[in-house]
């Protein structure tokens, strides 16, 4: 008796998990959850460094790399103040 009683108990609750995960599925498809306006931060971190300021924007470098690159002739445009 006591087998029978043990294994129809598991039976129910089985039936209970698998009717929720049901249910859940079919609100998820009938209901989408309502889209979050999140305001996503961006930050200007240097592309080679890693640096968070002092980023030159149009190259996402830092002033320091720009300074590098300019001096060595890399960035097109650029070049030092005489």
């Amino acid at each position: 008796m006591k087998i029978g009683r043990e294994k129809r108990i598991r039976a129910e609750y089985v039936k209970e998990t698998v009717s929720q995960i049901v249910e859940q599925m079919i609100r998820s498809v009938e209901e989408p959850e309502e889209q979050q306006t999140k305001r996503k931060s961006y930050r200007n971190i240097c592309q080679i460094t890693g640096r968070g300021r002092g980023v030159i924007r149009k190259y996402n470098i830092s002033r320091h790399e720009y300074r590098k690159a300019g001096d060595r002739g890399k960035l097109e445009g650029v070049r030092r103040a005489s």
